[in-house]
C-alpha cells in the first residue's frame, strides 16, 4: 500500500496493511534538502512544499505535508516573529506581540485571513499541496492560549490576566477564536472540505503552566467553539495535538468535551503514556505514538529500534487507528537512521 493510501485510509479510520508512520516531520526536511538553517522551510511555498515531498519519498513515511503561518500567528495581528535563519533555531519565534497595552488590545481588530501580513504565503502553500492531491495538515490558529500568547499579547503579560484581569485574557482568547474561524472558513472557501485537515496544538495551555479549572473557564469555551464550528463548515476531522503534560486535563474528562470529528485525532506529549492513551481513548479517536522526541537524537539504532516497539505494543491494538508518531515534532537534527527506521519499525512489528 503506498504512503498516500494509508492516510487516506488513517483518516476514515480504516485499518492498513501496517501501522502508518506519521512522524510529525517538519524542519528536519530542510536538512535534507542540505539547507544550514529552516528560514526557507518555513517561509517559501515552493521550498517548503518541495523538501516535504522529497523527505517523505526518502524515508517513505505516510505523512503528508504539513504547513503552518511562516509569521508563526503573530504577524497577521501585526506583531513581529524571527524566521529561523539562524542555524540555531528550530522554528520561528514571535518576538514582538501585537498588544503592549490594553488599550491596544481595546484597539485590535481581526485581521484579513486572505491579505493580513503571511496570508498570501500561506494560502500558496496550501494550494501547492491541494493541487497536487496532498491532503496536507494545516495548522489553524485560533482559541488557544498557545494561538493567543505571545502572538496577540505577551505570555507573560496573558498569565497576569488570567489571575488579575481574567475579561482581558477572554477578550483575546476570543479574538484568536474569530480569526482561527475566519482562517479555517476562507480554507473551505478556496479549497473545500475534504481536500485539507486542520491541525492545532497547544502547548501554553498545558497544566505545566495553568491548572485543570483554568483550562476549563478560558480555553476551553474558545476551542469548542473553534472546533464545532469548523466541523460544520463540513471539515470531516481535527487533529490536535496535545503539547506537554495534559493529564490533569484528560482526567477531568476535558478533552472528550471538544469536538474533533468521527475519526478525529489525538497526540499527546510523552507526559500521558501510550497505554494510557489507548486505553482512555482508543476506541473513539484515531491516536498518535508519542516517543520522547530527544530520544530519537541520542539512542543508538537498536535502541531507537526497541522504543519503537514498545510504543507500537502499547497502541497498535486499539479500536482506531494507531500510528507510530513523536510526542512532538520530529527534532530538525534527528538522525536519518533513525527517522527511517520508524519506517522500518512499522514494517517489522506493525502489519496487521
Amino acid at each position: 500500500m503506498e504512503a498516500s493510501h494509508r492516510w487516506l485510509a488513517l483518516l476514515k479510520g480504516e485499518k492498513t496493511d501496517r501501522i502508518p508512520n506519521v512522524p510529525m516531520c517538519a524542519g528536519h526536511c530542510a536538512k535534507i534538502m542540505g539547507m544550514p538553517n529552516l528560514g526557507d522551510y518555513y517561509s517559501k511555498p515552493k521550498f517548503s512544499y518541495k523538501a516535504q515531498v522529497v523527505t517523505r519519498e526518502l524515508y517513505n513515511y505516510d505523512q503528508p505535508p504539513f504547513m503552518m503561518d511562516p509569521g508563526y500567528g503573530c504577524e497577521v495581528w501585526g506583531g513581529k516573529t524571527i524566521l529561523p535563519y539562524n542555524p540555531k533555531m528550530g522554528a520561528p519565534i514571535p518576538a514582538e506581540p501585537a498588544c503592549k497595552t490594553v488599550d491596544d488590545l481595546d484597539k485590535l481588530e481581526v485581521p484579513d485571513p486572505r491579505t493580513g501580513a503571511w496570508m498570501p504565503e500561506f494560502r500558496e502553500m496550501v494550494k501547492l499541496c491541494v493541487d497536487n492531491k496532498q491532503m496536507p495538515m494545516v495548522v489553524i490558529f485560533g482559541g488557544w492560549i498557545t494561538s493567543t500568547a505571545p502572538m496577540i499579547v505577551s505570555i507573560e503579560d496573558f498569565m497576569m490576566w488570567l489571575i488579575e484581569e481574567p475579561d482581558l485574557a477572554k477578550k483575546a482568547l476570543k479574538l484568536s477564536t474569530e480569526f482561527g474561524l475566519n482562517l479555517a472558513e476562507s480554507f473551505v472557501e478556496d479549497f473545500g472540505t475534504d481536500t485539507w485537515i486542520p491541525w492545532d496544538p497547544n502547548p501554553t495551555d498545558s497544566n505545566v503552566l495553568i491548572d485543570v479549572n483554568m483550562f476549563k473557564e478560558f480555553p476551553l469555551p474558545n476551542v469548542k467553539k473553534l472546533h464545532k464550528g469548523m466541523l460544520d463548515m463540513g471539515l470531516p476531522l481535527i487533529w490536535t495535538h496535545w503539547c506537554s503534560d495534559h493529564n490533569q486535563t484528560m482526567e477531568a474528562g476535558l478533552i472528550e468535551e471538544i469536538p474533533n470529528g468521527e475519526n478525529g485525532i489525538l497526540s499527546f506529549g510523552p507526559e500521558v503514556p501510550m497505554d494510557v492513551q489507548a486505553k482512555r481513548f482508543g476506541d473513539n479517536y484515531n491516536l498518535m505514538g508519542n516517543i520522547n522526541p530527544p530520544l530519537i537524537m541520542t539512542a543508538e539504532y537498536d535502541e531507537w529500534q526497541d522504543l519503537c516497539l514498545k510504543n507500537i505494543e502499547e497502541g497498535k491494538d486499539m479500536k482506531k487507528v494507531y500510528s507510530l508518531c513523536v510526542g512532538c515534532e520530529l527534532p530538525p537534527p534527528s538522525p536519518p537512521s533513525n527517522v527511517f527506521g520508524m519506517t522500518q519499525a512499522c514494517e517489522k512489528y506493525g502489519k496487521y
